[in-house]
């Protein structure tokens, strides 16, 4: 910027004016790469696909990723407008909105709402990290701090979510991961001191033939951004791509393979702060999309172009702050006793001279274990057995005993059915809940039913405090 102006600027106070001459004398590289805010045409095809789009770019604990929440806009557009998937069938999460539970709860649901010849498609931008054994990759939650457990504890399993995602009846299921698992940062330094690097980038991938993994990185590499734009790079070349970027073949179509060898073209070409090698796991030759005629920026001017620094994010363990820790609480019992219904009751069970008894009794005893045999709950069949005790004295002990077996299988069926609640993806208040019914109920559950609710009423409220952090910056 000439002094002058600089001068004149600061004179009569106008840094409005400083900015815009400012701006107009910067580089222009940032303009080279189209900022994918106009959607494409649209191509169509897919009316009976689903998508979800998970992106954080402000983490609570963790450093930002400039550019992720202007990729998913992007991705959004594209499915909506361009190959229009129906509106309620493409969620698009950001942020404060994106823990591990969000990510599996949102594939689940949409591995449901797909049709059985569409296309389900999940697409993940922000940070990863190698699972403790170094098996697996962790797509990290908003609410993960940089400690080795946290990770662990707030981190969706690549695994586990390709296994959620391969249920659904789709006939195509595509996951685009812009995220890498080495354990290490731009400057080769790890993240978290003791993390294994990945042992192999195959690792967690179930043997499906309609699943296509397009992953931003090697097991040992890290995932940056475009050269001199803070665009998370992956996601956006592989955006580009189903554009029409990458139709090397000019068929009109793009396959699997177009856009792994277009991505890997430009990283391993015009990036010159890392090594980034994308990885295809799936059947190449699979048909993504129908191509909507975008050409793509001209790749040569840009490999001309000096690239002023670097602008790769930094993820370091000293710029974290000592924070509360919002991890999910374990579930209270795994190993459960199975609820087992009562057996049918046997002549033998009864141990009653049936000659003995009163024609009135053996009807009320009749009614009893007619009831039994119903649909009713089993509270109310140990009701009933109560309530013929109370009035047939000659059957009170039968009807004790027979009371107590239905108490016992209704008490082990709710503990039982709180500890796969504990699995699913609803909301900790809801696991809560659900454990203090089960206390209400089960007495001899009690204290541990009450704590477990406690500790998810524990994590529920430092969620909270994260969203609302998140909210004020």
């Amino acid at each position: 910027m000439p002094r002058l102006v600089k001068r004149f600027c600061s004179k009569v106070a106008c840094p409005v004016i400083y900015w815009v001459l400012s701006s107009f004398a910067a580089p222009c590289l940032a303009q080279s790469w189209p900022d994918l805010a106009n959607p494409a045409p649209a191509v169509g095809g897919g009316s009976e696909d689903s998508a979800v789009i998970v992106a954080i770019e402000n983490y609570a604990f963790v450093a930002p990723i400039p550019g992720a929440k202007a990729n998913a806009n992007a991705w959004y557009d594209y499915f909506i407008k361009t190959r229009k998937i129906p509106f309620r069938h493409v969620f698009r999460r950001v942020d404060s909105d994106v823990t591990a539970e969000d990510m599996n709860r949102l594939a689940a649901h949409a591995a449901r709402v797909v049709g059985k010849d569409g296309m389900l498609w999940f697409v993940f931008i922000g940070h990863g990290a190698p699972s403790s054994d170094g098996k697996d990759g962790l797509l990290v939650g908003v609410d993960a701090q940089q400690k080795a457990e946290s990770l662990e504890a707030r981190g969706l399993p690549q695994s586990r979510l390709l296994s959620t995602i391969i249920k659904g009846q789709a006939k195509t299921i595509v996951a685009v991961i812009d995220a890498c698992f080495s354990g290490r940062g731009v400057e080769g330094s790890q993240l978290v001191a003791g993390l294994q690097p990945m042992v192999t980038v195959q690792a967690g991938i179930p043997e499906d033939p309609r699943l296509v993994v397009l992953t931003a990185a090697k097991g040992n590499e890290f995932a940056g951004q475009l050269p001199g734009v803070q665009r998370p790079a992956f996601s956006y070349l592989i955006l580009g791509g189903l554009r029409g970027w990458a139709d090397e073949a000019g068929d009109g179509q793009i396959t699997a393979d177009e856009l792994h060898s277009y991505a890997d073209g430009i990283l391993s070409t015009m990036v010159k702060d890392r090594t980034q090698t994308p990885v295809l796991m799936g059947d190449g030759s699979t048909v993504l999309a129908r191509s909507a005629g975008e050409k793509g920026p001209d790749l040569a001017e840009l490999v001309k172009q000096e690239v002023p620094g670097s602008a790769s994010f930094k993820f370091r363990v000293s710029a974290l702050p000592e924070v509360p820790k919002a991890n999910a609480p374990s579930i209270l019992a795994e190993a459960v006793p199975r609820a087992t219904e009562p057996s049918a009751l046997s002549a033998e069970d009864t141990g009653i001279d049936f000659g003995s008894v009163v024609v009135a009794a053996l009807e009320k005893y009749d009614a009893a274990v007619k009831f039994e045999q119903g649909s009713a709950s089993a509270e109310d069949k140990a009701a009933k057995w109560r309530q013929l005790g109370a009035t047939v004295p000659a059957y009170a002990k039968l009807s004790t005993k027979r009371a107590q077996d239905w108490t016992r299988y209704a008490e082990e069926s709710a503990v039982a059915a709180a500890v796969e609640f504990d699995k699913s993806s609803a909301s900790p208040r809801e696991k809560a809940a659900k454990w203090r019914d089960v206390a209400a109920k089960v007495s001899s559950q009690k204290d541990a039913a009450l704590n477990n609710a406690r500790e998810w009423e524990r994590y529920a409220a430092e969620l909270a405090a994260i969203k609302k952090r998140l909210s004020r910056s």
